[in-house]
């Protein structure tokens, strides 16, 4: 079942060249074993677009799944979007960023990855053929005594 699964979602995201479907296998447990219990599969997607072709900015969606948890079932799930706009003439993005998750122990408990939200500004620029970008954010992460970080 979850060969087939995997094969449709893999089959789904072939056509388009903006997406990116990643399987990894996390050696911790062979580098540290008093430290981690076992190593085990991840699962990555994302999602990147291009707004619009006279650059007012782009999206990105990331979710990457853990399979750590028992009989390698998902044990974490992580999120981060990103989203940047431009609606005025400077290319000088205003930039937005979240990150999350949620995550299970083997016991059934339940945990959670603390929010992070960012806002500042971003300016991308090519060189030597490729697209690279320039960020200045000011992270909010919400741990029980939020931080407020440059990044």
């Amino acid at each position: 079942m979850k060969f087939l699964l995997f094969s449709m979602l893999l089959a789904a995201c072939l056509p388009a060249l903006s997406q990116n479907l990643q399987l990894h296998y996390d050696f911790r447990h062979s580098l540290d074993p008093a430290l981690h219990r076992r190593n085990f599969p991840s699962v990555s997607f994302e999602y990147f677009k291009q707004l619009d072709t006279v650059g007012t900015g782009s999206f990105l969606l990331k979710v990457q799944a853990d399979l750590n948890g028992g009989d390698h079932n998902v044990g974490q799930v992580f999120t981060q979007l990103s989203q940047s706009l431009r609606f005025w003439k400077p290319k000088v993005y205003l930039a937005l960023h979240y990150s999350g998750g949620l995550g299970a122990t083997d016991e059934g408990y339940g945990f959670y990855l603390p929010n992070a939200y960012g806002a500042g500004v971003s300016y991308p620029f090519q060189w030597k053929g490729a697209w690279l970008a320039v960020n200045a954010l000011v992270r909010c992460n919400a741990f029980r005594r939020p931080s407020y970080d440059p990044r």
